[in-house]
Formats: C-alpha cells, structure tokens, sequence
C-alpha cells in the first residue's frame, strides 16, 4: 500500500508525524518536499507521486482548505479515481471546489500525536481494495471463457463466409476474362517519365487550409502551453532549459525563463578599490557609516542596483567575447569575496547561434529606478532580462514553482560554494536568484527569490555579493526553428 499525502507546508509538523507513523507499520509515502527527486519538476515529481498511489491522505485544515496547489492535489486523485482519506485536524467549512471533491470521501478527526486510526483506515482500504480485485478477476475469468466461446463461433462463421465469396469472385472473374476480349474503343491517357511536375510557389500544401500558403505553414508557432519545458541556447557547454512563463495571445510568442539557475554572479560590481573598501578603509554593512547617509558613495563601494546600467545586464545582452561594462569592471577583486568575477567572460548570447539570435526578439521593460534614478521607471529594450517583483505572479499562472536549483555546471562553475554551505547548514536545495528590482531607498540593494529554508521567499541583498544565481528570461518568436519542445 503507498499513499500521498497531500498538505499545506503550514501543516508540514503534522504531515511528517502521520507518515512517520504509516511507515513504521509497513505503508509507503510520498511526501513533498522529501520524495521530490533531485533533477526533477516540483509540479511532475508531485503527479507522479499521485498516480502512483493506491490512495490520498489529505490532512485538513483551514490552510490546506484555502491551498490552491491543495485543491489541484485532490483534483487530481479523483481525476484518477484515487480514493482520498480526510484527515481533519481543525473545524473548516469547506471552500465550494473543496466540497465539490470530497464529498464521498472518508473522513477522519485528527488525534494529538494518535495517528492509529488513520493506521487502521488505510489497512481497511487497502483490504477492501484486494478483495475488489480478487471480484473483479474472478469475473474477468468468466467473461475471458466466455468470449472465447464466442470467438470460435465466429470463426466459424468467417470461414463460411470467406468461402461464399471466393466463389462469387471466381466467376465473377470469369465473366469479366470474357468481356475484356471485346473492343471497347477507349483512348489510355498515360504520363511519360520525361514530363516535369513544377507546382506554383503559392500552391497550398495538403492538409492545410484552401487559402493557406506553403510559407505560412512553415510559419506555424510551435505548440506549447504554460510550464512546458523548451531546450534553446547553451550555456557552459550544456542547452539551456527553459519553462513557458507567459504566452502571447495569438500563442506566437513566449517569455521563458530558465528552468535552473545557471551561473552564479553578481548583480554589479562595486567602482570602488574593492567591495565595502574606499582608500583603505572598509565600510562594513552591519555596522552604520558613511555609506548608510551617501547614497552616491554606498553605490560606489556596494555595486548600483540600477538595472539600466547594472553589470549583469551589459553581459546577459552581449553577443562579443569582449563586453563594453562602461566603468565598472566586474572583477574578482571588486566582488564581496573576490571570487566570482565575469569580466573576461564572454558575453552570454555568444553561446547561441544565428537562427536563435534571431528568434529572441526585443523585450521592452519598465523597472523601478533606485534611490539615485531620476526617474520613478526606466525604460530599457532588452534582449535577456532577469525577472521583475510583478513577474512573480505569472508562475502561479503558469502552475510553476519561483524556487528553482543550480545546474550541476553552474557549481562547478561558481568558486564561492556559497550553495555549498547553505546545503550543508540547513540542507537546502533550492537556492536563491536575482530579481531585477531595486530596493526602496537603497542604491544597492535589489531583491531577489530566496531558498525553501526560510517562509519569507523575497530577499533584500546587497549588489556586489557574487555567490547568489542568475536565472535569465527571454522572450521568444515561436515560429523558429530554433525552438525545441521537449
């Protein structure tokens, strides 16, 4: 017997006793986020689990009963006619949908520290399942005996049938050998071999519309939906993975952003002799300073969180192995730890080819100036961009995860290990990522998507630390070739 459990993350305390539970007397679990293979979708790892269960326990609360991703989990079970177990740990009126699914479910209340009865329910379940089984073959027998008998019957009756026609055919062709040796005086129209067959350029292709032309066939967007994975570009010597954020109306056009964080980089590197440090003098952020008052100085020595002019953007839109950063240099000495510098890395579009260059068209952003911008939005036209605040919400849309992991060539990259020790203190596997959004009255501090460790998912970082992950957007024409649905 193997359950899922299906919980809200509030209720996570709750959820790890009962499997604890289940599984010390012989029930297999899935439970998220403990079963979600490494290497795997949050969203697939969770069907997976659900179809591959013989039942679904849904621990009940008023969390659970407003979860969103709840409600799919149990959509889902009954879609598969998983039997569903509810296990009430708190009075709630149900929401509509919720009703709608549960309403010829098992309940049970929940018991402080007692999870016997769920033990004994699901034991009960699953003999009742083996007993159905055992019905269900024994009438399977009968009915496999029976269609066999109707089998040989109607074998039978083909054979006699197959025999009547050879006859009728045989005379029929007899009767037609007679007939051809008639003059019958028609003209044969025949096509030699040395006759071309040249067709209008604008002749419609087969299957497609009357009206449809060959080049608009070949024109066709790809078919995609929101979360669909798409391999497009390289990086580090791999292909980039991409998930299908947002789709245009006419599905002609996507914005992707990347599956995995691929590299590890900072923001914008500090103009300073060094990260925190002004001749000679080092400007801790922990401790208030001339750096907390002048905003012009705290950028210099910190990084510039305006993304118009950031170092990560002049690299992220670069198609030459030489980038033009203007004055800032992102140097391994001007980063936090002096380690992972990008200034002699070539730009990060010149991993792709001219057919993929051409089918990333030309975002126009609107972002957040910082506290030294003029203005309260800049304008920028970009062709990869990292994600705005705003742009969080599309993932719910999309039914996407906002936590996300490096790539194995992203750590092999990345000579921080600052993932490294955030695995090994709390372990992690989730790790945080750049927005491209300025921190209100700072001019060095953007946000940025934090790990799974913690319940407030939105950071405030300091620019220049180099050991946090860039996880690139684009936007796509999905009529190239270059895009590869996988």
């Amino acid at each position: 017997m193997y359950v899922f459990l299906s919980h809200s993350s509030i209720d996570a305390d709750v959820a790890n006793g009962l499997c604890q539970e289940l599984e010390k007397n012989g029930i297999g679990c899935f439970l998220a986020p403990r079963d979600i293979r490494s290497g795997h979708e949050y969203a697939e790892e969770i069907i997976y689990g659900i179809d591959r269960s013989d039942a679904m326990i849904l621990v009940l609360s008023n969390n659970s009963n407003q979860s969103p991703h709840v409600l799919r989990e149990v959509e889902r079970a009954v879609s598969k006619n998983i039997p569903i177990i509810v296990y009430r740990i708190e009075d709630v009126i149900l929401t509509k949908s919720m009703e709608y699914f549960l309403m010829s479910h098992q309940w049970l209340n929940g018991k402080d520290e007692d999870y016997q009865d769920m033990v004994n329910a699901v034991r009960n379940l699953s003999q009742r399942q083996i007993t159905q089984e055992n019905i269900d073959n024994n009438k399977n027998d009968k009915n496999n005996k029976s269609h066999l008998v109707l089998l040989l019957i109607a074998a039978v009756i083909a054979g006699v049938i197959f025999s009547l026609g050879c006859v009728y055919f045989t005379v029929k062709n007899l009767l037609n050998d007679n007939d051809s040796n008639k003059d019958t005086g028609t003209v044969e129209t025949v096509i030699t071999a040395t006759e071309e067959y040249n067709p209008d350029e604008n002749e419609t292709v087969a299957g497609a519309d009357k009206d449809e032309t060959k080049a608009e066939a070949d024109k066709k967007p790809k078919q995609v939906e929101l979360g669909d994975t798409v391999k497009f570009g390289s990086y580090n010597g791999v292909p980039i993975y991409w998930r299908v954020l947002k789709l245009s109306d006419d599905k002609t056009e996507a914005v992707l952003v990347a599956k995995d964080i691929i590299t590890m980089k900072a923001f914008d590197a500090a103009d300073s002799e060094s990260f925190n440090k002004h001749n000679g003098e080092y400007y801790y952020t922990n401790q208030e300073s001339e750096a907390d008052r002048n905003l012009e100085f705290q950028a210099d020595i910190r990084g510039n969180s305006d993304w118009s002019n950031s170092d990560i953007r002049a690299w992220l839109n670069a198609t030459t192995e030489l980038v033009d950063y203007g004055e800032g240099i992102p140097s391994k000495d001007k980063m936090s730890d002096n380690k992972n510098g990008y200034d002699i890395e070539p730009g990060f579009l010149t991993n792709f080819s001219e057919s993929e260059l051409e089918a990333i068209k030309t975002t126009v952003l609107e972002t957040k100036g910082n506290a030294l911008s003029k203005q309260p939005t800049i304008t920028t036209e970009d062709k990869v961009y990292l994600l705005s605040l705003d742009d969080l919400k599309l993932f719910e849309k999309a039914d996407m995860n906002i936590l996300t992991k490096p790539t194995a060539e992203c750590l092999e990259q990345d000579k921080s290990q600052w993932y490294e020790g955030e695995v090994e203190a709390y372990g992690i596997e989730m790790y945080c990522w750049w927005l491209r959004d300025p921190v209100e009255g700072y001019s060095s501090k953007c946000y940025m998507v934090g790990t799974e460790y913690y319940d407030d998912k939105i950071w405030e970082k300091e620019v220049g630390l180099e050991g946090f992950g860039i996880r690139p957007a684009i936007t796509v024409d999905l009529t190239s070739d270059a895009i590869v649905i996988e």
